[in-house]
C-alpha cells in the first residue's frame, strides 16, 4: 500500500475492489459508494475472511461490515478495482461509481456534478478486476 491509505472504519458491509465515500458525522468512517456521493478512495482487495476460508467475492465475504476497520486507497495510489454490470473500460478512462460501487467510465454528457474516483491504468469489461489510479474529484459537466 503506499503511503496515503487510510484505515477507516466500516459504517456497512464494503465489498472488495469498490469506490467508497465518507460516513456523513463518523471521523475516518467509510460506506460503499451506491452510486453518488464524494468519493474518497477505493476499498482494500482483501477481505475479512479468516485463513483458511474460500476466496471471495465468490463466497461472499466482504472487505469489512460495520464496526471493522479497512485500508482506502486514496489519490494518487495504484490499486484494483471491478468493473460494473454492462460495462467497458478503456485505459485512460476517467471512472465513477456505478450503484454498486463499482467502476464505469465518466459520461461526459451527463449535466450536473460527478464525483470522479480513478483513472483506468488498463481496461477491461463487466466483473473484471483492472488496476487504476485512484484520482478523487469532482467533475461538473455544464452541457445542457
Amino acid at each position: 500500500m503506499g503511503q496515503n491509505s487510510k484505515s477507516r472504519i466500516a459504517g456497512g458491509t464494503i465489498n472488495p475492489f469498490v469506490f467508497v465515500i465518507g460516513n456523513p458525522g463518523v471521523e475516518l468512517g467509510a460506506l460503499q459508494c451506491a452510486g453518488s456521493g464524494e468519493i474518497i478512495g477505493i476499498g482494500a482487495e482483501f477481505t475479512n475472511a479468516m485463513m483458511g476460508q474460500a476466496l471471495a467475492p465468490a463466497q461472499g465475504f466482504p472487505a469489512a461490515v460495520a464496526g471493522q476497520g479497512i485500508k482506502v486507497y486514496e489519490d494518487g495510489e495504484d490499486t484494483i478495482i471491478m468493473v460494473g454490470s454492462g460495462q467497458v473500460v478503456q485505459p485512460d478512462n476517467l471512472l465513477v461509481s456505478d450503484a454498486s460501487g463499482n467502476a464505469k467510465p465518466i459520461a461526459l454528457a451527463t449535466v450536473g456534478l460527478q464525483w470522479i474516483g480513478a483513472r483506468a491504468i488498463e481496461g477491461g469489461v463487466a466483473g473484471d478486476p483492472i488496476r487504476v489510479s485512484v484520482y478523487t474529484r469532482p467533475f461538473n459537466s455544464a452541457v445542457s
